[in-house]
């Protein structure tokens, strides 16, 4: 693993202030593949929760910082507020940090499926210097 990439994810792993103090319900596998969109382009539903389980809420939100970028987070986040949804002043750091750590899910579920390109793309994304 890249040095500076494994002193940032150690840094955020410490933070406590970046970690939520509850749980929620998460999809776990949430992306624009897995939702669906009506034709008056809003969302009706969302699919495959094979994922699904108890976990920290940043998990079902990092994909839409990729997609979307801050500003999209932003709004997110203000959503997601308004409609009840707990937030704490890190959250758009934890969030971003989550995306960073992507490289170590990708590795991982490369390691379970023993696929050899799987691997060797995890390879490069934790040798890489971000």
């Amino acid at each position: 693993v890249n040095d500076k990439r494994l002193h940032r994810w150690q840094r955020w792993l410490d933070d406590d202030s970046s970690w939520p103090d509850f749980s929620v319900v998460v999809h776990g596998d949430l992306y624009v593949g897995h939702v669906l969109i009506d034709n008056t382009e809003r969302v009706s539903g969302m699919i495959d929760w094979s994922e699904a389980r108890v976990d920290d809420p940043a998990i079902d939100m990092a994909a839409h910082l990729m997609v979307f970028g801050e500003e999209g987070l932003a709004k997110l986040l203000l959503t997601y507020e308004a409609a009840g949804g707990r937030v704490w002043p890190r959250l758009a750091h934890h969030i971003a940090e989550r995306l960073a750590f992507g490289a170590v899910t990708y590795a991982l579920f490369a390691l379970d499926s023993g696929n050899e390109e799987y691997l060797a793309a995890a390879k490069a994304q934790l040798a890489a210097a971000e």
